[in-house]
């Protein structure tokens, strides 16, 4: 049977519209009233296995679109189709492309968690993991929470098919739990490779590092396999900036996709078996949570709030090879880690700088709350090659000054050796150099781009 839907008034959104559609059939016409329509791109290196753009023609990031609406035969349906759904247009699509939705699942959630499914399972199936297998007792670490639509998928429906779900995220811990999630870890604060005693996956809903050496590093000293499942939309609005990136999202929002994504993507059996499955489940409430769109600002501005080394771009708390020890990374039959090799870098230091616990740090503070006297802290983290770095330019210039000016006191502090202390400082980002004066922070932000500002920096706050 060959349907075709005829949209011809209303606009797009998550409420219903007085939208108009039929379906056509070789017995006849039947009314059908649609409800929703949405929008999108997908990664078609991902979703190869699921389906394949109209005429088989190849191309990176396919469109799908979807639609939504009551049928007097069938009941609700969702629909794939080849082209967007504009007022007036009339939209041919096949039996072979629905799907029923089940009572209890809005038109709108049943458009996002169609796409939505399409994305994960493709990117699972793209890197040759059984979802119904493969994930039953395992650990798998979701970098995203649940304002992301990837994340919030990926965390249900792990935990439906039998794994311990842990959210690497800043948003609220209660809300991840409460889809699945078995622990909680902010990224601002914790490592999740450290944390961790181990785990078997990363689905990484908030960026991708496949070029990176952190796939490498998952899989040699932690047998882990890295899947990317963040959406490709998500991908160029971060990489668009926070304000252009933003306005990208809002566009997408109103049913508006980037001009250049324009081959439609139409879902194979296998991929209308995806969609279907994802249903059933979200039924028999293993999903109860889809959020309002495939991505959202929430998301984007998660990706975006996460920490990053500015010298090599990788996210902190995700494991990498040192990058300033390339040789002893390529001959290693394990590979050196930048935080391993800054704990031993603290560790092995005689200058007398180092701060051993919090009262050593407030007994710095307290010198200083009645005197002249002036307390100059740099903290680093493991993950962190600017710290190695400028590490031995800060005692350089702790050992230069220290004749002249016996007022000042330089300590060294390691943030995850002591990581309730860099929670009280509210230390964001490392390195950072914090000057305190009276017994009360003086300075929380000077330059660390190079060992030269930094000097500069601290000879100007004293």
């Amino acid at each position: 049977m060959e349907l075709g839907f005829v949209v011809s008034v209303g606009r797009f959104g998550r409420e219903r519209r007085d939208v108009c559609a039929r379906v056509v059939s070789a017995s006849g016409v039947t009314d059908v009233g649609v409800g929703h329509a949405a929008s999108h791109a997908l990664d078609m290196g991902r979703v190869g296995t699921l389906g394949t753009t109209a005429g088989g023609k190849e191309c990176a990031t396919g469109a799908v679109h979807v639609v939504v609406g009551d049928s007097e035969e069938q009941g609700k349906m969702l629909s794939f189709v080849a082209q967007k759904p504009k007022k007036g247009a009339i939209l041919p699509t096949q039996s072979d492309l629905s799907v029923n939705v089940p009572n209890g699942l809005s038109e709108s959630d049943a458009g996002t968690l169609s796409i939505l499914a399409l994305n994960l399972v493709g990117a699972l199936e793209a890197q040759g993991i059984d979802q119904k297998k493969d994930f039953k007792g395992k650990t798998a670490v979701v970098l995203g929470g649940v304002d992301g639509g990837c994340s919030s998928l990926s965390t249900q429906l792990l935990s439906a098919w039998g794994a311990k779900v842990v959210a690497v995220t800043t948003s609220n811990a209660y809300k991840n739990t409460a889809i699945g999630a078995k622990h909680v870890i902010d990224p601002r604060k914790l490592s999740f490779a450290e944390e961790l005693e181990s785990f078997d996956f990363v689905l990484d809903a908030l960026g991708n590092e496949e070029q990176t050496t952190v796939v490498r590093t998952l899989r040699k000293s932690f047998g882990a396999k890295y899947v990317p499942t963040a959406s490709p939309l998500l991908l160029r609005a971060c990489g668009d900036g926070l304000l252009r990136g933003g306005a990208a999202i809002a566009s997408l929002v109103r049913g508006n996709l980037p001009k250049d994504i324009t081959d439609p993507f139409l879902p194979s059996d296998r991929g209308i078996d995806v969609v279907t499955n994802a249903f059933r489940l979200a039924a028999e409430g293993m999903i109860d949570h889809v959020p309002a769109q495939v991505v959202t600002s929430a998301e984007l501005f998660e990706a975006f709030s996460w920490p990053r080394d500015a010298d090599t771009g990788l996210r902190y708390g995700l494991p990498a090879p040192s990058l300033f020890d390339v040789e002893s990374v390529e001959s290693a039959e394990e590979p050196v880690f930048v935080r391993q090799h800054i704990a031993d870098l603290f560790a092995k230091d005689d200058s007398g700088l180092v701060l051993e616990s919090a009262d050593d740090l407030k007994s710095i503070i307290t010198s200083t709350k009645n005197s002249v006297e002036t307390a100059v802290l740099f903290v680093g983290a493991s993950w962190c090659r600017r710290c190695k770095e400028l590490l031995p330019s800060f005692k350089a210039l702790a050992q230069k000054l220290g004749p002249d000016r016996p007022d000042v006191h330089f300590r060294i502090m390691d943030a995850e050796h002591l990581k309730s202390v860099a929670r009280t400082l509210e230390v964001t980002d490392v390195p950072e150099i914090i000057v305190f004066k009276e017994g009360k922070r003086k300075s929380t932000w000077l330059n660390t781009k190079t060992s030269s500002l930094m000097e500069l920096s601290v000879r100007q706050a004293l």
